[in-house]
């Protein structure tokens, strides 16, 4: 019966525990502590802001990376629960939508709960259940938490920067974080397999192992793909620091052979050319901010108007969704210093 022991078991049982013992673990229960999440009412976490949830799981990871910052063993179980109530919550577009317009570009923990939520938009639209979206979205969160035992350099320099020592160093990040993972329970041992595989390419060009094809978990093609995109990001003054146009295009354009066809597919339907956050100029010349994509029209997504077709600033912003706009259409990104370079104010 062990075999099947589950993550949703486990939290269960701490939070039983818990309340026997007076809290073992200082896990505070929330919400509906005697559920796992795939026992309670697909809304039952609706009444919470997005932002409290993220908030509380950016939390959590920051206080796993302290404890390894400092040589402690970190505690998993406020990890996982912020997780799973995530998962719970059964809305993927609204947490990645939420995420991408509030993101800042700054800090280990804010990119791996944004490339973690990326990947369970893309996770829910190839249909997997909530038990494999939180195992992707843990794999997300942990894909790359052994950057807290390597040097601090290596998690800001871009490749060209790096040292032939320091680019081995950085190949090693694979094992170390998986290692790290599976020392936080056997219960995260699906999570530890698909972080060590994160950079590994279906035709055999990644690292560590050189897998090819189904040799590959799905979810860690999916991490590995996103977190690809996230590394090829420009330091310029975008509104989306992580998923940027042009690291799309490159991906689709010269690595598309390195990554699963049904993964790559899903990206461009989930996240689109144009992500969530992205500036956008439409063919009248008026700008906008991307705030939501349609699967089924991902090339039409949905605008905040923030510019008139003259460069005028308008009073409030303006929604308006392209599929319901035929005469409208993207005709490219504009970066916030090209706002700036015509006078014009960077929303």
């Amino acid at each position: 019966m062990e075999n099947h022991f589950s993550i949703f078991d486990l939290e269960r049982r701490k939070q039983e525990l818990a309340r026997e013992r007076g809290s073992r673990g200082g896990v505070a229960p929330v919400g509906e502590p005697d559920l796992p999440p795939q026992e309670r009412s697909p809304r039952a976490e609706d009444h919470r802001p997005a932002s409290q949830l993220l908030d509380t799981l950016e939390q959590a990871l920051e206080a796993v990376l302290l404890a390894l910052r400092e040589g402690r063993e970190p505690v998993a179980a406020p990890l996982v629960e912020a997780m799973a109530r995530i998962v719970a919550a059964d809305q993927p577009d609204r947490f990645y939508e939420h995420a991408a317009l509030h993101c800042t570009g700054s800090g280990h923990a804010e990119r791996a709960v944004f490339t973690a939520l990326a990947a369970m938009k893309i996770g829910a639209g190839l249909g997997f259940d909530r038990r494999r979206l939180l195992h992707l979205g843990l794999t997300g969160l942990l894909h790359d938490i052994g950057l807290a035992r390597l040097p601090g350099r290596l998690a800001q320099a871009h490749g060209g920067a790096l040292s032939p020592q320091d680019k081995a160093k950085l190949r090693t990040l694979p094992q170390v974080s998986a290692q790290i993972v599976e020392r936080l329970g056997p219960e995260l041992a699906p999570v530890a397999e698909a972080v060590a595989q994160v950079c590994e390419r279906v035709d055999g060009s990644g690292h560590p192992m050189g897998l090819r094809d189904k040799q590959i978990a799905e979810p860690a093609a999916i991490v590995g793909l996103v977190a690809h995109i996230v590394a090829l990001r420009e330091p310029l003054a975008q509104a989306n620091p992580y998923i940027q146009p042009g690291a799309i295009r490159q991906v689709v354009g010269t690595g598309k052979e390195r990554f699963p066809r049904r993964v790559l597919k899903e990206f461009l339907d989930q996240i689109s050319l144009f992500p969530v956050n992205t500036l956008v100029r439409l063919n009248n010349d008026s700008i906008g901010r991307v705030v939501a994509t349609y699967r089924s029209q991902p090339m039409r997504p949905g605008i905040e108007l923030l510019y008139d077709g003259l460069g005028k600033r308008k009073d409030a912003p303006k929604r308006i969704d392209l599929p319901n706009f035929p005469l409208l259409h993207v005709v490219g990104e504009v970066d916030a210093a090209q706002l700036a370079g015509a006078g014009q104010e960077a929303p």
